[in-house]
């Protein structure tokens, strides 16, 4: 009639208008579960070949190899897991109602990534530290409250220095990031791009280790520590 309708307002955080943290974090959470079970797999299967002294049997199995043996040891870990995870998107995107905003295949992608990424960072702790108790330890400090600092309760943005920081350095977050971005978000693939890259860095840290895996795996005085 010639008169504009009153402006209406509504109020609920971006992404979430009907307030389901059910919906929210159902599924980060279920990924920040198994990305901890996949830390201490890694860790278990590399750190207890130097713990019980069949260190040299495993090189030896690679030919002599340490690249060959350390992707024969785990690459069957990350099919599974990267298996495991999709099933479990797949299965709570049912449970929970959700139809991905953006683009599914890339959501599928940074999962298989964090998967590895979350592989070489157990095998990186146990050649840094050569001890599968030690290893173990550390690993508990990093992965255990990563989920509080991934960014999804709180922003990472407006942390302060130090916690943004130990947010970026943490594979978890780039995992989550690109997970909310593709599921809830709808973001263009390109704002995904930069956590990918992160995630593949984290998964290539074992290739700088190289020289210490083979120097682990073939002196005898570094086995059968606690």
């Amino acid at each position: 009639r010639g008169v504009a309708p009153p402006v209406t307002v509504e109020l609920h955080p971006a992404f979430n208008p009907g307030l389901d943290y059910a919906r929210f974090l159902a599924l980060p959470l279920a990924l920040a579960v198994l990305h901890i079970a996949i830390v201490v797999v890694a860790l278990d299967v590399t750190g207890r070949e130097l713990r019980e002294r069949s260190a040299g049997a495993w090189l030896a199995s690679a030919g002599g190899r340490v690249l060959p043996a350390l992707l024969g040891k785990l690459l069957p870990y990350a099919l599974w897991f990267s298996l495991l995870g999709l099933c479990l998107l797949w299965l709570l995107d049912g449970l929970l109602v959700l139809a991905p905003a953006g683009s599914g295949l890339l959501r599928s992608l940074a999962w298989c990534l964090l998967v590895l990424a979350c592989l070489g960072l157990g095998s990186v702790l146990v050649a840094l530290l050569g001890n599968l108790r030690m290893a173990t330890s550390v690993a508990s400090l990093l992965v255990s409250p990563a989920f509080a600092y991934a960014g999804l309760t709180f922003p990472a943005m407006a942390m302060p220095g130090f916690a943004a920081l130990w947010s970026m350095l943490l594979p978890l977050s780039h995992g989550l990031a690109a997970h909310a971005q593709q599921t809830a978000m709808g973001a263009p693939p390109a704002s995904t791009l930069p956590h990918l890259l992160a995630l593949a860095g984290f998964a290539l840290l074992p290739l700088l280790l190289r020289r210490r895996w083979d120097r682990l795996l073939r002196d005898p005085g570094a086995w059968g520590a606690a």
